[in-house]
């Protein structure tokens, strides 16, 4: 259990507010990042990129840990916690063995198996009627026509752009893969297998996992596999993740390719620096994608292609903008009560009924806007400190016009954070109570945050979310169905799905308090 931690953990504001979204690496630090290679028609040297996140004194990876101790640990990990999973059944990373076998996060108390020819370790595997909004370029690979088209058609025209077609972009990867012959290789969004089967076949790994989020592109996978039989018996694994929370323990792989994949990806920040974080020392990741333009686009043909650059969903977005920032306090937030809000004054006090346990610990306050909770958590004492995190710049530059109304709170144990709460600054089992407030429907992942939240908060710690209900029981056919199409740029959840998808995370204890739209959750992590 990690300790609390005191109360000079947190330094008071000299600062508008702190952005941890690319921290640098220190300059003295003695480790090396992983090499990162991206290869184009334009430049095929590998380049060095700065890492995601600072670097403290290395440690062994988990699995290196239990390799010493004798205690043989599998290569997959838990979605959520990232601790690697107990199996149970036949040994071995090939389809057949995997299909076979039954897997399970110790720590989460979450059971996995195999659902038709994949293994499924997303976050939400086992939830039937949970469904997430996710992006265009997501959704599209998706589709059981794209997936069947992609290597019948689909791919071949990639060479219009300057790809030059997967035999000579294969031998391209394995020149940059050469330290990583005889590790294991993760080919993420792998699409049809493509280049999965390539790297199989070569012969120059110990094992191969060939991941994807897309359903039905891992079952065009496995048609292609079953046409060279063997493939069924080498060491190839299928597995449905998300790239943005990929399922293996820390430093636990040798080699990651994304074949035409990173401009799909809903935040390619996240992802890359999701790959960075399963990399072992000296490991290599290479990816092609296509780029915006180059030096010699014309003018034309870049404002065509500005269009299409990828934006954090509407949701997201909206509250980025000066003017809602500026407005969240001075009318804003004042019109939820014609939806149930009770009002800021009353969900704290049933917020801070929540987080009793949490009584002299650090409260994290996720999406915190312009700091209307932060302030009231601050200013009880009931917190050792209080950290106010939001991914909007000026949501977090209106905190601190709050802020500096009240000068005691510029001495209080109160830090401003900018962050993405599908990727908190926090160490695993550090926080004691984490407070989302009328937020989760705008969240791009709630699946993805929650998992994060989990990850972060102590063992016994709490989590309260406020967030609008996409429909009740007494909801009307013309409302839900209002409200359906309005899931296009926010994910508003039904009571259920909330409960159900915390439940996937780990978090037990769950308790609700709904009025009309309003919902007011809690969970606690075990």
């Amino acid at each position: 259990m990690a300790t609390t931690p005191s109360s000079s953990t947190l330094h008071p504001l000299h600062q508008t507010f702190l952005s941890l979204n690319y921290p640098p690496l220190h300059h003295n630090t003695q480790f090396r990042p992983p090499h990162l290679c991206l290869t184009s028609r334009h430049s095929s040297h590998p380049i060095r990129a700065a890492s995601t996140v600072t670097l403290q004194p290395e440690r062994r990876s988990t699995a290196e840990e239990g390799q010493s101790s004798g205690v043989d640990l599998e290569l997959l990990a838990c979605p959520v916690c990232y601790e690697p999973l107990i199996r149970k059944g036949p040994p071995g990373l090939n389809l057949r063995a995997i299909y076979r076998s039954g897997f399970k996060c110790r720590k989460c108390d979450k059971s996995y198996s195999s659902k038709d020819i994949y293994l499924d370790l997303t976050v939400t595997a086992g939830l039937k009627e949970y469904v997430e909004v996710k992006p265009a370029g997501t959704e599209l690979f998706r589709s059981p026509i794209v997936s069947f088209l992609y290597e019948r058609g689909w791919r071949q025209n990639f060479n219009r752009r300057g790809f030059p077609g997967p035999d000579e972009e294969f031998k391209m990867a394995q020149d940059y893969f050469k330290s990583a012959e005889g590790g294991v290789l993760v080919d993420v969004s792998c699409g049809s297998g493509l280049f999965s089967r390539k790297f199989a076949k070569s012969g120059t790994y110990s094992g191969v996992v060939a991941l994807d989020f897309s359903e039905n592109m891992l079952r065009q996978s496995y048609e292609f596999f079953k046409r060279d039989p063997t493939l069924l018996d080498t060491n190839l694994a299928l597995v449905r993740a998300d790239v943005a929370r990929l399922p293996f323990p820390s430093g636990s792989v040798d080699a990651v390719h994304a074949g035409a994949a990173l401009h799909c990806w809903p935040s390619p920040s996240n992802a890359i620096a999701e790959i960075t974080r399963i990399l072992r020392s000296g490991a290599i990741f290479v990816g092609t994608t296509f780029l915006r333009y180059t030096p010699s686009t014309s003018w034309i043909p870049r404002q065509l292609r500005e269009e299409y650059v990828e934006v954090k969903p509407a949701g997201t977005e909206l509250f980025r903008s000066p003017i809602v920032s500026f407005l969240y306090e001075r009318g804003w937030r004042q019109n939820f009560n014609r939806r149930g809000f009770p009002g800021p004054d009353e969900e704290f006090k049933m917020a801070q009924d929540y987080f009793k346990s949490a009584e002299g610990g650090v409260l994290v306050d996720v999406s915190c806007g312009s700091g209307l909770f932060s302030r009231k958590f601050a200013k009880s004492g009931t917190y050792s400190g209080v950290v106010a995190l939001d991914f909007s710049e000026n949501m977090l530059r209106q905190s601190y016009e709050f802020f500096k109304r009240d000068p005691t709170l510029l001495d209080t144990n109160l830090a401003l954070v900018r962050a993405d709460v599908a990727r908190l600054p926090f160490p695993s089992g550090s926080v004691d109570a984490v407070h989302a407030g009328a937020a989760l429907h705008c969240w791009p992942s709630p699946s993805n945050a929650i998992a994060e939240i989990t990850r972060i908060l102590r063992s016994g710690a709490i989590f309260v979310g406020t967030t609008f209900l996409r429909y009740t029981p007494s909801t009307s056919w013309i409302p839900r169905q209002l409200r359906e199409r309005a899931r296009q740029s926010y994910n508003y959840l039904t009571e259920e799905e909330i409960a159900d998808l915390c439940t996937s995370c780990g978090l037990t204890n769950y308790t609700s308090n709904v009025q009309q739209s309003f919902i007011m959750f809690s969970a606690q992590k075990p």
